[in-house]
């Protein structure tokens, strides 16, 4: 199965043309979106032809932000909880949905997040702590996919690896090969994006096929005027034995 995480920056606006173009290219079983308004992530599902659910974040502005999943197989369940509690126009409150998916009868749990930003490592450790109890409760493993706001040897990364799963992009690609998707402070044309904040974690044992950053040098402009983060796939192989 394909897993794709983006965020979408929505409040600067969605391309849902170009950004449905980037999708059907990768064609994904899932996408993971943060940052994303109601009527944007139903847009994009249409423009996609997937089944979408959507939960709210936070009031935002001009828009009210969210979380959402979007599928081409069949949307058996979903739910959103809270990691963060604050008043619902804070953009402190952070939240993350759990869906449930079926491909012809594989049966595949993803947990999206966004977790806490900047140099709020204690709350990322905690969100982190209750995306893990989430996950154990469920009936199998899920994969854990989307904006950590933390580097690779950060506490929200850290920690899931610590409780059982794997960073896809370790798993595929050799030391030293970049897989930033997001850029420091500053303008984001005509340089490369400096860090990695998005993550697809899989249960031990799976097997990663491949993950890649969805974006090539030439076009790296087009995505920079899109959003302050690339999207990033893995393919991935569930292990059954864990069902």
């Amino acid at each position: 199965m394909c897993i794709v995480t983006w965020n979408l920056q929505g409040s600067v606006g969605v391309d849902i043309d170009g950004v449905a173009d980037v999708v059907r290219r990768a064609a994904p079983d899932v996408v993971v979106l943060q940052e994303v308004g109601w009527l944007q992530a139903r847009r994009l599902a249409r423009r996609v032809g997937m089944q979408r659910c959507w939960a709210f974040k936070h009031l935002g502005w001009p828009l009210p932000e969210g979380l959402a999943v979007l599928t081409s197989h069949r949307l058996v369940a979903a739910r959103s909880f809270v990691l963060r509690r604050a008043p619902w126009w804070d953009w402190r409150r952070r939240i993350a949905i759990s869906a449930e998916v079926d491909r012809a009868g594989d049966r595949l749990n993803v947990i999206n997040v966004h977790l806490s930003p900047h140099d709020d490592s204690d709350n990322r450790r905690r969100e982190a702590a209750l995306v893990v109890a989430a996950a154990n409760r469920l009936p199998r493993l899920p994969v854990i996919a989307g904006d950590f706001n933390d580097l690779p040897d950060g506490p929200g990364p850290a920690d899931l690896e610590a409780a059982g799963w794997a960073d896809a992009w370790k798993l595929e690609r050799l030391d030293g090969v970049d897989g930033s998707t997001n850029w420091t402070a500053g303008a984001r044309h005509g340089r490369p994006p400096t860090q990695r904040l998005d993550y697809v974690f899989v249960p031990a044992g799976w097997t990663v096929v491949d993950a890649a950053v969805l974006a090539s040098v030439e076009r790296l402009d087009w995505f920079a005027e899109r959003s302050d983060h690339l999207p990033m796939s893995a393919v991935i192989e569930p292990h059954r034995h864990d069902e």
